[in-house]
């Protein structure tokens, strides 16, 4: 949802999220990982002999929890490099200046007459939808990739 809207601090909130959506996915694997289920284990006489559980060690959950840390950054690397593809972006900003553009503040189509000043609409509609891309939310964004 972060990456939708376009704010100075939307890199912030994106990493937030992962870290939160990582966590969360860390702390299920290792629950299950240290967990033992009751699964009756019987003999061929049909006498119960014992329990089955994941019996993972120390090192193969360190081991799982470095793939999946890696697998769910390959996602979100992806899914970022998707949506900001340059036709997606051009495709939303060309969708936010036709709104700004082709109605005005309260919503309604406008009805240009020819003394409106088109092009004064035109400059007003442009400027709100162009923003500069800082080469600062850029470098924070390849900050968070080294920190993984």
């Amino acid at each position: 949802m972060a990456l939708h809207l376009a704010t100075p601090d939307m890199w912030d909130r994106v990493f937030k999220a992962y870290r939160e959506k990582l966590e969360a996915a860390e702390n299920s694997y290792l629950t299950k990982a240290k967990s033992t289920y009751f699964t009756p284990k019987f003999s061929d006489d049909m006498t119960e002999i014992g329990f089955i559980g994941f019996n993972t060690t120390e090192p193969e959950n360190a081991a799982s929890l470095a793939i999946l840390r890696t697998r769910t950054w390959q996602a979100l690397r992806s899914k970022i490099d998707e949506l900001t593809a340059e036709a997606v972006i051009l495709g939303k900003l060309r969708g936010h200046f036709e709104e700004r553009f082709r109605y005005d503040a309260q919503g309604v189509p406008r009805v240009w007459k020819p003394e409106d000043d088109i092009d004064e609409a035109f400059k007003a509609a442009k400027d709100q939808v162009c923003f500069p891309v800082t080469t600062d939310s850029i470098w924070r964004f390849d900050m968070y990739d080294r920190r993984l």
